[in-house]
């Protein structure tokens, strides 16, 4: 795409420019190529890039000469999962609320056709929480249940309530959040169980390598972590807000406390991405390093949390990750934050992640907001400019999934099960209500 000029602009101009891009090109594709008017929901997986060098000339002529109503899906299209479903339905609402709804497309239909699948046919009637995945029509084939879709869910169910204004999605979100309490809140050893099947009846680890990503869920069986564990946070920090309920807000302050203590402690270099039940260390927990992505994620996340819980942010804790995070992970010469790393090394896994990067977006415009300090300023400037140059390297405006350190593409896929609009319409509406004078953050 036609790159946005950086270079002598105040971020209040960039803001702007940030803004029309949103409203003109990443809400606009995800709109036109996801929403399943025939079956309900989302299709989300990528299409052929007649724009790409993909194929030989006489294919892309072919192609290209079709009517646009022929989409051709490269993988995925063949399920719909619960997190993919869930982050559409909130990215749409949020779209909505943000005032993008026009003539042409309007959002808030889009966020109904997610909501409606996602009452049809992934709530469990009998046993309550949302199954994993169903196949194209709705037919469920994986009925497990986690505690990260449910996360997703919930947080989707409050947006759409707030984008709406109708009561039932938010009275789902709040059944959904007691059955979560009900059958996966540890109430030995505090937190939450992470898999279940059917019925939430706990998934147990078999201690080998293959019980991660069981079902393609994420994460390990029987263990706890961080990525849900956060993510779960995040989720009770919109019910909360939207409620202002005082289990709920037990529950935030529960969840909030273990990710500070237990997974992301204002030592960033101590970061844990898995815990036991009892909170000790599993077994070679540290072998893959620090994620800087989600280190700065739950930094955000943290001072959000306790801005709704109504206590003093710790911004300590902070931005002694985000300082963490630029000194050992992030590229000072093109721009870009890593992978992974150890602590007080530089990154062991330099790869340029769309997530990382989105993240990393969010994570410094709040720091900004919150000071100017003019590490922080050069750091964005460079990421801003990594992120257009090279993280979005075509006219549609989406980013790809991964670059190496020097910008060259490792995978350019742009939508998929664990892409699905959330984490860069996060990071720019972020970055957009930090610099513009409107505040165009719902």
């Amino acid at each position: 795409m036609q790159m946005i000029d950086f270079k002598g602009k105040p971020k209040s101009e960039i803001a702007r420019e940030v803004e029309i891009y949103l409203r003109e090109k990443v809400m606009p594709y995800w709109y036109d190529t996801t929403v399943d008017l025939r079956n309900g929901g989302y299709i989300v997986s990528d299409k052929f890039d007649f724009s790409s060098n993909a194929g030989t000339p006489w294919l892309r002529r072919l192609l290209s000469s079709l009517p646009s109503m022929f989409h051709f899906h490269a993988h995925g299209a063949r399920e719909k999962q619960l997190v993919s479903q869930s982050r559409l339905l909130l990215v749409f609402s949020q779209a909505h609320r943000l005032g993008c709804s026009d003539g042409k497309r309007n959002y808030l239909k889009a966020a109904e056709v997610g909501y409606s699948f996602l009452i049809e046919y992934m709530l469990d009637k009998k046993y309550g929480g949302f199954f994993w995945k169903t196949d194209i029509k709705g037919r469920v084939v994986e009925s497990c249940k986690s505690l990260y879709g449910q996360a997703f869910a919930l947080y989707a169910l409050v947006e759409y309530h707030r984008a709406s204004g109708l009561s039932a999605p938010l009275d789902q979100a709040v059944l959904l959040y007691k059955k979560v309490q009900e059958k996966f809140h540890d109430t030995i050893n505090s937190g939450w169980v992470e898999h279940g099947k059917k019925d939430f009846m706990p998934l147990r680890s078999l201690s080998k390598r293959s019980s991660r990503y069981p079902r393609s869920m994420p994460d390990v069986l029987g263990l706890k972590s961080g990525n849900a564990h956060m993510h779960w946070m995040e989720s009770l920090i919109e019910l909360y807000d939207a409620t202002r309920d005082g289990s709920v807000g037990s529950s935030l302050m529960e969840a909030l406390e273990i990710n500070k203590t237990f997974f992301f402690p204002v030592d960033a270099g101590k970061y844990c991405e898995y815990r036991m039940s009892d909170w000790s260390e599993a077994k070679g927990n540290r072998d893959e390093g620090i994620c800087y992505g989600h280190n700065v994620e739950f930094a955000l996340l943290m001072v959000h949390a306790q801005k709704v819980l109504q206590i003093p942010p710790d911004w300590g804790h902070f931005f002694s990750i985000l300082d963490h995070a630029l000194k050992y992970g992030f590229d000072h010469e093109r721009g870009g934050l890593h992978f992974k790393g150890f602590d007080e090394q530089p990154a062991s896994n330099t790869r340029k992640i769309w997530w990382v990067q989105a993240e990393c977006l969010a994570a410094l415009a709040e720091a900004l907001h919150h000071e100017a300090k003019a590490v922080y300023d050069r750091a964005l400037d460079l990421l801003l400019d990594w992120i257009f140059r090279y993280q979005i390297p075509s006219d549609d405006g989406m980013w790809i999934w991964s670059t190496d350190e020097e910008g060259k593409p490792l995978n350019l896929t742009k939508a998929g099960h664990w892409k699905a609009a959330y984490h860069e319409v996060r990071a720019i509406t972020k970055f957009i209500h930090a610099f513009s004078s409107n505040n165009a953050q719902p």
